[in-house]
């Protein structure tokens, strides 16, 4: 049996396990509403873990992924037992012009930034890891997914849990640490906006204000134009009605000045308010 990796680069899954590599785009777990409370649990952490690994379907070509960093998965720890619900735990390595660096101590995932490795540990810790012996300082904590690159490199974004709310953060290449959503209960399926650049740049995820029904929302990396697009003003325990949209099963794609939402059943293109214009 060929020897097979598993790499990750801007959200999707590379499979090599010959001349000829697969690249595969992960699909989104079946919607499910956010209740009053924060996501603290893994089941439902895990399930924001899965959402907010995908990246918009934006095709770069296999030549220009191969050019980037990746982050490789060397080897799987452990997994949940069939049926249950779970993370699994991998050991990771940056793999980066043909020389890989191996990242020390069990993971639930990482992706290459700057010179190093952005990794969610086990405990949630989120740490960036340089240098050839993979020594690496806690950044955040309480982190909800593995953080998601922008296409271009010039950002990244993961979930956290600060206090009562969940805060979603972006860093840019120069260092800036901002938060581009801050007051929300949960956050997942962040995607970044490849036609817009700098501070902004703008994002678009799953979230859900506390006894709210989860939609879909929009910002700008910086923070500004925070804006709910669907479900709004829908509340949890109650009935659904025409307002509801269907959360995407697909990862959101930006196109213009709107966003296209696609479910198993249908699509919705939602236009972006006048402020993220």
């Amino acid at each position: 049996m060929p020897a097979c990796v598993r790499t990750t680069t801007e959200g999707r899954v590379r499979w090599r396990s010959g001349p000829e590599d697969l690249l595969l785009v992960p699909r989104l777990p079946a919607p499910r509403a956010c209740g009053t409370s924060t996501i603290r649990s893994w089941t439902i952490g895990s399930l924001a873990l899965a959402l907010s690994s995908c990246a918009p379907s934006v095709d770069h070509g296999a030549e220009a992924l191969a050019e980037r960093p990746v982050v490789v998965v060397t080897e799987v720890l452990s997994a949940p037992p069939e049926g249950a619900d779970g993370p699994e735990t991998v050991a990771l390595a940056r793999e980066d012009d043909g020389v890989r660096t191996h990242v020390r101590g069990p993971a639930l995932g990482g992706v290459p930034f700057l010179d190093g490795v952005l990794v969610l540990r086990v405990d949630r810790s989120l740490e960036m890891v340089r240098g050839p012996h993979g020594v690496g300082s806690v950044i955040d904590r309480e982190v909800l997914f593995a953080p998601v690159a922008s296409a271009d490199g010039e950002h990244v974004a993961w979930a956290a849990e600060h206090g009562p709310e969940t805060v979603l953060v972006v860093i840019d290449r120069e260092g800036a640490r901002t938060n581009a959503a801050q007051g929300l209960a949960s956050i997942g399926a962040v995607v970044f906006d490849a036609s817009t650049q700098g501070s902004a740049r703008r994002l678009a995820f799953v979230a859900a204000r506390n006894g709210g029904i989860a939609g879909v929302w929009a910002a700008r990396v910086d923070g500004s134009g925070l804006s709910c697009l669907t479900n709004c003003e829908l509340r949890a325990g109650q009935p659904l009605d025409a307002r509801h949209v269907p959360l995407p099963t697909e990862p959101i794609v930006f196109d213009g000045d709107a966003v296209v939402l696609r479910s198993m059943a249908h699509a919705d293109r939602v236009t972006l308010p006048e402020i993220l214009r």
